[in-house]
């Protein structure tokens, strides 16, 4: 029986990073520009329109509004400049990449709280969703 556990520990531990690889942050103006193009290419058919509201948005809307809250308490002089992120999801739904257009310290900090997020898993792979955020004083 000890075994069994210890093998199956090592299993775990063994398939842990790749399981929980963190998601790539990307804010450099270039990677912006490429994933706001690729995410025009995605069609508002109904079902990315069934998935956006029904899945995605309501998935979303808690983790950024938690996410908000967390880092208006955590930086020092938060950032009232508006940002928008592109958050790139996989088959699974696991974010693997967000490109960020202005990387002030409120948006550095947002967008660092999703990098190991899950959302339900979209229609389609690669999907691309462009969030803006206007802040208000």
């Amino acid at each position: 029986m000890m075994k069994r556990s210890v093998i199956c520990t090592l299993l775990a531990l063994a398939a842990g990073p790749a399981a929980y690889s963190a998601a790539i942050v990307k804010t450099d103006a270039e990677s912006f520009s490429k994933a706001t193009e690729d995410a025009k290419k995605f069609d508002g058919s109904a079902v990315m329109q069934e998935y956006r509201r029904n899945a995605f948005y309501p998935h979303l809307s808690p983790l950024l509004n938690g996410a908000m809250n967390q880092c208006f308490s955590e930086v020092p002089h938060p950032s009232s400049d508006a940002f928008s992120f592109i958050i790139t999801l996989d088959s699974h739904g696991k974010i693997t990449e967000i490109a960020l257009n202005n990387p002030t310290n409120l948006a550095t900090c947002v967008t660092r709280k999703f990098v190991t997020k899950t959302l339900p898993p979209p229609p389609y792979s690669p999907f691309l969703e462009e969030i803006d955020m206007k802040l208000k004083p």
